[in-house]
């Protein structure tokens, strides 16, 4: 939810902190660059490194110092630096859809798929709050605050996200603590994959 708020402004707030809108153009095309190779190397690290490794690595990684990166920005540099290394997000993609192929079961696998978007989607959803956040504080102290915000909910919850993807119904991901689905605590399954899967 937290990137979804950060990135309707990120180009607003790059802009206030000087980047003209030639490297604007430079930047994304440094960032689909560098997600294009990050894919190519996905499955590789997957196979080599093992799947959550890859997950919660890169995750943090490469979220984590990108936006620290920019919450601290004083000129484009710092934004080009942080646009290489979020592509590199890319190479938990073939982790993650391994995640719904061979760990999820089959009758569970659409409506866990479902939940996802569903709540990719829905962030989009809360960006007004960010938009309030704008309006009050100005675009540079606001854009640095939805940074910050961004690297530590994506540095925090990398591990507990990945689990929780994993559990045996998408309801469980909306459920209570104990996220209890038919009898069974889906938190105790997520255990167990956390445990044994590479």
């Amino acid at each position: 939810m937290s990137f979804q708020w950060y990135r309707t402004y990120a180009s607003l707030y790059m802009v206030a902190l000087g980047v003209t809108a030639v490297q604007l153009g430079w930047l994304e095309s440094v960032l689909i660059f560098t997600q294009f190779i990050s894919t190519l190397m996905g499955g590789y690290f997957a196979d080599r490194f093992g799947r959550k490794r890859v997950l919660v690595v890169f995750d943090i990684l490469c979220w984590g110092v990108p936006m620290a990166l920019y919450a601290v920005a004083r000129n484009p540099w710092y934004f080009l630096i942080g646009r290489f290394i979020n592509g590199f997000v890319y190479i938990v993609i073939p982790s993650f859809q391994c995640l719904f192929v061979e760990d999820v079961p089959a009758e569970h696998r659409a409506a866990v798929f479902r939940m996802v978007q569903f709540l990719t989607s829905g962030a989009r959803l809360l960006a007004p709050a960010a938009g309030w956040l704008v309006a009050t504080m100005g675009i540079i102290p606001a854009g640095r605050i939805l940074a910050a915000i961004v690297m530590v909910s994506s540095v925090s919850m990398t591990r507990w996200d990945w689990r929780r993807v994993i559990c045996s119904s998408s309801i469980a991901l909306l459920c209570g603590p104990c996220w209890r689905i038919g009898g069974s605590c889906c938190s105790q399954q997520c255990a167990i994959w956390w445990r044994s899967t590479p």
